[in-house]
């Protein structure tokens, strides 16, 4: 009817399904919580295999990818690696906070460890935590650079 606004839907595609929260296993053996995790790791292995079969003679001891996910403005899911990190970087306290904690029990079969970085005025960092920076960065203004083991 004239004068009668009507609500748009976003658009769907028709093979859309949305995450599941339970975890499931596939058959590269990654059991992911959310559909969106496995994606997440998919794109990066995919984007690792590329880089490297463009580049054969290249070496990295250790890989991190940055993965972003979203919605864009239809309402479709889109997602996509931003950058490899091939070098120390944001996520090797974690990766060294791990290595300890194998060092020390050896029998551990999982550690899960985080790096924290935060800018601006905050609680000091856990007792437990291996803090690598905190300070006043000129540019930054105050920051604190620690790393966990989680529980």
């Amino acid at each position: 009817m004239p004068g009668r606004s009507q609500k748009k839907q976003p658009y769907q595609r028709p093979d859309f399904t949305p995450p599941r929260s339970a975890p499931r296993r596939r058959s590269d053996g990654l059991l992911c919580h959310r559909r969106i995790h496995h994606r997440a790791i998919v794109q990066a292995k995919q984007y690792d295999q590329s880089a490297f079969e463009a580049y054969p003679a290249a070496f990295a001891s250790r890989r991190n990818y940055d993965v972003i996910a979203g919605t864009d403005f239809r309402g479709l899911r889109r997602s996509g690696v931003l950058e490899q990190s091939w070098r120390i970087g944001g996520s090797s306290g974690a990766e060294i906070a791990a290595f300890e904690a194998f060092t020390r029990e050896p029998k551990l079969a999982h550690v899960r460890s985080s790096t924290v970085e935060i800018f601006g005025e905050s609680s000091p960092p856990p007792v437990h935590a291996t803090v690598y920076y905190r300070g006043t960065d000129p540019v930054a203004g105050l920051v604190t650079k620690y790393a966990t083991i989680l529980p």
